[in-house]
């Protein structure tokens, strides 16, 4: 699968529980979860993005004839993040519950899943304000150059090909008093077209610096 976005899921006592699938075990490319994940009690495998990454190819593998010692599948996922809220009983993580394939450039947001970080194997779990200077935007991980597949977006990246709103602003922020002002200048869709009529709201918007965030 690959340029993907998914929403919530909520699913209590389940096993393999993501916020795009419950486990890979092919390859997930260029993809992202911003919905919540509830396993909910009894759970077991709860991952933001996938509750795991190639545990039934590696259980499977002696049937099939491989050596019993990792997934016989590719079990890959790369350019990946996840957002939501994410709880479980067991085996729960911030990107994956549990891992046993290959995680390349994988990303979640701890201060929004609720997971810590942990092996970066596993995923890179940075903070929200760490996304503005670690993430793989600032990091150039993610290609955004005009025929890359990912647009530029602070904290997080969106999916080129997907439609999507870039609300441009400009900031000050008043030195020594931990308050910032933001003037908004423009708000296009992704084909740069007005798209000021369908942001209804834009007091809720959160502004962030490396520093403090706004609201």
């Amino acid at each position: 699968l690959s340029d993907l976005i998914e929403g919530s899921s909520d699913s209590a006592g389940s096993v393999f529980v993501g916020g795009l699938v419950g486990e890979n075990d092919g390859t997930l490319s260029k993809v992202y979860a911003r919905g919540a994940v509830d396993g909910g009690a009894g759970s077991d495998y709860v991952g933001g993005l996938a509750g795991g990454n190639g545990l039934v190819s590696t259980l499977l593998s002696p049937i099939w004839g491989g050596p019993g010692h990792g997934a016989v599948l590719p079990s890959t996922i790369s350019q990946a993040y996840a957002t939501g809220a994410t709880s479980g009983t067991t085996n729960v993580g911030g990107l994956v519950g549990e891992n046993l394939g290959t995680i390349k450039k994988g990303y979640y947001d701890t201060s929004t899943t609720g997971q810590a970080a942990g092996d970066p194997a596993d995923g890179i779990g940075l903070t929200t304000k760490e996304w503005l200077t670690e993430g793989p935007v600032a990091q150039n991980i993610f290609d955004t150059s005009s025929t890359g597949p990912w647009v530029a977006g602070y904290p997080y990246p969106v999916l080129r090909d997907l439609p999507y709103v870039l609300i441009t602003a400009n900031g000050t922020e008043v030195f020594n008093t931990g308050k910032a002002y933001a003037t908004i200048t423009s708000i296009n869709d992704q084909n740069g077209n007005d798209a000021t009529s369908l942001v209804s709201n834009t007091d809720g918007i959160n502004w962030l610096t490396s520093a403090y965030t706004y609201s």
